[in-house]
């Protein structure tokens, strides 16, 4: 450990990651996204406390292993339990445990939330804690946070964004699908937020090339996500035992819903006709939107072994038809040792070289592709042989290097 002029070993330095909810792996993509900033930090040797601003407070302090402080601006702790404490944070746990929509009704709604900006009480009270203890460095989880920056110590030096996406591009995708973002922010409200940083952290190439035409003076990096398997994924061997099963792992998002929905239409019983022995294994919260029973479907819920489910299954699908980024399920895929039929929407964003571990098919061209897959062994071990290679570039360490360019200088 480094010490100071005195000789006393000198404290780490301290960032605060202001963000939507606790990050947990495997429950959505933000979450997921969000961990790749925190695990690279801690490499670097920061310590990180958390700041959750959002409103859905979950029922039990979640287990944080990486040694930082949580705060929830809308809850209290109570023993190991959380309680609500404002009234935006008590409807949502109302919500929560009221009857789940289906998802034609997310089909139906036509209005897709995409985020919320805070306001001027929950930056207050941001500030406050922020002054009680500055950090080195505040993370901000998403345009929709940027206006903690109003109540930032003067003495914080980095003030990075963690894009996750490019907002505005999301809005051009959902509306071209037939739905209405809220809020629907433009470029030009975008490029604002963007400038009140020191530094962005795009999720990926063509995201960081849209930041620096919104923000040239701005530091800029891509983090791509990390697929949190240090340098021992599992086995990509093509699953040659795995008979006619398939995998798909989702969160409760609009584009989420949709896709699946689509799937289960349109794909699901053209790939029954032709294998009536196949099978799909549903993960994540997404199930929470699908209460009806479907033939051939297991929806599984939140599991906390994916790679116990995953193993059993020859290959993933990416139904998405909208949205922007990155589709960070896939990352989670090939870190599961699992390759991937994705539509074209889902493949935006993935780095070219190396040649990445999945098949790109159209809505048309799905049924088939999933077919094919399931019935190819040779074609699923060399597209599996490729998994290796493609997950050195979503590593904690590059992400670590990456990040530690932008805290330079």
């Amino acid at each position: 450990m480094s010490g100071s002029v005195d000789g006393s070993p000198k404290a780490a330095p301290r960032a605060v990651l202001v963000c939507e909810e606790v990050p947990v792996a495997g429950t959505n993509g933000a979450g997921s996204y969000n961990l790749t900033i925190l695990r690279a930090l801690r490499l670097l040797g920061w310590r990180v406390d958390l700041l959750v601003t959002g409103r859905r407070v979950p029922a039990t302090m979640p287990q944080a292993d990486w040694g930082g402080h949580v705060d929830f601006l809308h809850a209290r702790p109570v023993g190991r339990f959380l309680v609500p404490t404002s009234p935006g944070a008590l409807a949502r746990s109302a919500y929560r445990l009221a009857k789940r929509r289906r998802a034609a009704d997310v089909r139906a709604a036509g209005r897709i939330a995409i985020g919320r900006f805070l306001g001027e009480t929950e930056v207050r009270a941001v500030g406050r804690r922020l002054a009680a203890s500055p950090p080195d460095a505040i993370f901000v989880d998403t345009i929709f946070r940027a206006g903690v920056l109003d109540a930032a110590p003067a003495e914080t030096r980095h003030r990075v964004l963690i894009g996750h996406d490019v907002f505005h591009h999301r809005v051009a995708s959902l509306r071209a699908n037939g739905f209405e973002a809220v809020p629907a922010v433009d470029r030009d409200a975008e490029a604002r937020l963007y400038r009140q940083f020191s530094a962005i952290v795009a999720i990926n190439a063509a995201d960081e090339r849209a930041a620096r035409e919104m923000a040239p003076q701005v530091r800029l990096a891509t983090v791509l996500p990390s697929a949190g398997v240090g340098d021992s994924p599992l086995a990509a061997d093509g699953r040659p035992a795995a008979e006619h099963r398939l995998f798909y792992l989702g969160s409760v998002g609009a584009h989420n819903v949709d896709g699946l929905a689509w799937f289960l239409d349109a794909v699901w019983p053209a790939v029954r006709a032709r294998l009536p022995d196949a099978r799909l294994e549903v993960a994540g919260a997404i199930a929470e939107r699908f209460p009806a029973p479907v033939e051939g479907v297991t929806f599984h819920g939140r599991v906390g072994d994916l790679a116990a489910l995953a193993g059993g299954c020859a290959t993933a699908i990416n139904p998405v038809r909208m949205g922007s980024g990155i589709k960070i399920k896939m990352v989670d895929y090939f870190g599961l040792g699992l390759t991937c039929v994705a539509t074209p929407k889902a493949a935006e964003g993935f780095p070219e070289d190396p040649a990445p571990p999945f098949e790109v098919a159209s809505e048309a061209e799905f049924a088939q592709a999933v077919v094919e897959q399931l019935l190819d062994t040779d074609r699923r071990t060399a597209l599996a042989g490729r998994i290796p290679a493609y997950l050195a570039l979503f590593s904690d360490a590059v992400a670590a290097e990456r990040i530690a360019g932008l805290l330079e200088g």
